[in-house]
């Protein structure tokens, strides 16, 4: 009986409740409406006006760079565990799923962190498990087929290690750092000396460009010279004025070169018939972040490398015209492994011509690593 009691007074409460809104369900409406507008122009204002959504957006978006940069000193401290301890969780909970995302790069920083920091730790499974993830995210990525290289070499995979080497020189054939190494995989290791002749003339004729700097005085012009350690000759309008004495310069950015004629041509003249004086140059070229060679080449060890020569136009000048040989970079050690190579195989011609196109110095910025 008390718990019939109970639920009629229930049933008649929420009667008595649709009563009520029934007679003030215009009122309810409006009120409702009011809501909306007010919760609406609040959302604008802090939102839009404010910038407070596009805040919130970036505060979010920022916490993974945060833990990202928190986990990269712990691995410079040597604390590796506690890094992998930040990373698996950022890992796990990134909102860059697809490479389109606008922190894909982020993401492909966290598992390559993260894969260098379980080779540390001599987790081979996890470690090649992550390099496998990282280049499912973005294979068109070379310096995600590198990690992966890097972390099958780390536990002697051998020959998976040389098929993600030569992924890597596919999408950059003129990463220096893979033909290192891979040179070094085919010579110490198995001493396939065709291998290591023809990974070396993969890389020598690979297509690469270098930009290339010459000033005289306020005028400058940029070149962009092929470096296949070949002379390559450039015509180019550049004015000077009358009467310039000053300093010529030319900036090649981390390549090693050769630079050959260098001539600046005045301009023609209206009712003169003798060509004017060119100008002279004086002196020999001075050396900055490179080394002189004896054969007139020079090796570049930064890439702010750079080379200033003085000159006098009296006439000005209307054009350019100079001849650039660029050099790849290589090491003495690879160079080694490369002629030892060729000798093996008896490609004694070759080499002479491989050995005019080659200089050892150079440097990464200079064909090998570049901003994206």
């Amino acid at each position: 009986m008390r718990s019939l009691t109970g639920e009629t007074r229930r049933t008649s409460e929420l009667a008595g409740v649709r009563r009520w809104m029934h007679a003030h369900d215009r009122g309810l409406v409006v009120a409702w409406l009011g809501f909306v507008v007010v919760l609406v122009g609040v959302l604008f204002v802090w939102g839009v006006w404010k910038r407070g959504l596009e805040d919130a957006v970036a505060w979010w978006y920022g916490r993974s760079a945060t833990e990202l940069a928190r986990a990269e000193r712990l691995v410079a401290e040597g604390r590796i565990e506690q890094a992998v301890a930040v990373l698996e969780p950022l890992d796990a909970h990134h909102p860059a799923i697809l490479v389109k995302h606008r922190l894909d790069q982020e993401r492909e920083a966290i598992l390559t962190l993260l894969a260098q920091s379980y080779v540390t730790l001599d987790k081979k499974r996890r470690a090649l498990e992550t390099t496998t993830k990282l280049v499912a995210f973005d294979p068109r990525n070379w310096r995600n087929h590198h990690a992966h290289a890097e972390a099958l070499r780390a536990f002697s995979e051998g020959d998976l290690a040389d098929a993600a080497y030569r992924e890597v020189l596919r999408l950059h054939p003129n990463h220096f750092p893979t033909v290192e190494t891979l040179t070094g995989m085919l010579f110490d290791v198995a001493t396939l000396y065709a291998k290591v002749v023809e990974l070396h003339r993969q890389y020598l004729d690979a297509w690469l460009l270098g930009t290339v700097e010459v000033s005289v005085g306020d005028t400058r012009v940029t070149l962009d010279v092929p470096v296949d350690g070949r002379p390559h000759v450039f015509e180019v309008p550049f004015v000077v004025p009358e009467v310039f004495r000053g300093e010529a310069r030319i900036a090649t950015h981390g390549f090693s070169a050769r630079i050959g004629e260098l001539e600046l041509v005045p301009a023609a003249r209206v009712g003169r018939l003798d060509a004017p004086a060119t100008a002279r140059f004086s002196g020999e070229w001075r050396a900055s972040d490179a080394d002189a060679l004896d054969d007139g080449r020079f090796a570049a060890k930064a890439p702010t490398s750079s080379f200033t020569r003085p000159v006098e136009a009296w006439h000005g000048a209307g054009r350019l015209r100079i001849e650039l040989t660029l050099y790849k970079q290589m090491s003495k050690s690879l160079w080694v492994k490369v002629s030892t190579s060729y000798k093996n195989r008896l490609y004694f011609d070759e080499l002479a011509e491989v050995e005019r196109r080659t200089v050892i110095g150079g440097c990464l910025e200079a064909g090998s690593s570049f901003e994206e």
